[in-house]
């Protein structure tokens, strides 16, 4: 049998002023120390991990949005895209430090370097080709300024009327070369767009590359203007 040990008195409180204060007490209290922990990293002369992250990130959506906008000629985004590489070069040695060159290694450390001296030579060469597209491509992009200009159009809106036909299924030095070897075949600058559409088409229907149905089809033209 339940017993009686007494009376509670419970006071509600409607008004939630009190509540709001609390709230923005904690609040205040999260962003004090937020604030505090970034007077910390400056006073130590020192960035945070998320520092350089957001420093390459920017770096990366700034290249992106200039690449998806198509306003842009080929060397011009030539231009972006080394600037976006010496952004994030310039966080990757900030945050690392220089990274030692792989010549220096050799000379410091000849008896370590032997054992790496097959994987030295493979990222030597791909260096090397890196270096070797970047000047390819380069010749590529002036070939066909300067072929769209003798023909008495605007290279950079040609370009952009091609590259929009494509569908962005080509990258933009392939797509330069294959432009340029339609129009070394005879074929009307103000054609490509409309063969571009074509090829992509193909392509879809034939299940391979847009690129390589574009130079199919250049190729067919081509012949058959002759």
């Amino acid at each position: 049998m339940a017993s009686n040990l007494g009376n509670i008195y419970v006071q509600l409180q409607l008004d939630d002023k009190l509540y709001k204060q609390k709230l923005s007490e904690t609040l205040g209290d999260a962003q004090a120390t937020t604030k505090g922990l970034e007077t910390a990293w400056k006073s130590l002369g020192v960035k945070t991990n998320q520092y350089f992250d957001d420093q390459r990130k920017a770096a990366e959506n700034a290249y992106s949005l200039i690449l998806k906008s198509g306003k842009y000629s080929a060397d011009e985004i030539v231009r972006a895209e080394k600037a976006k590489n010496d952004k994030i070069n310039a966080a990757n040695e900030q945050q690392f430090g220089k990274q030692e060159g792989m010549l220096t290694k050799l000379k410091n450390n000849w008896v370590a370097a032997a054992a790496t001296i097959g994987a030295a030579y493979m990222t030597a060469m791909k260096a090397w080709n890196l270096a070797e597209q970047a000047a390819k491509y380069e010749q590529s992009a002036a070939a066909f300024h300067s072929m769209a200009t003798s023909m008495g159009k605007d290279a950079t809106a040609e370009f952009k009327k091609i590259r929009e036909a494509s569908g962005g299924l080509i990258d933009t030095q392939a797509l330069t070369e294959a432009t340029n070897k339609a129009l070394s075949l005879g074929i009307p600058i103000e054609n490509i767009a409309d063969l571009m559409i074509i090829a992509r088409a193909k392509a879809r229907d034939m299940g391979t590359d847009t690129s390589k149905a574009f130079s199919d089809i250049a190729t067919g033209v081509g012949r058959a203007s002759r």
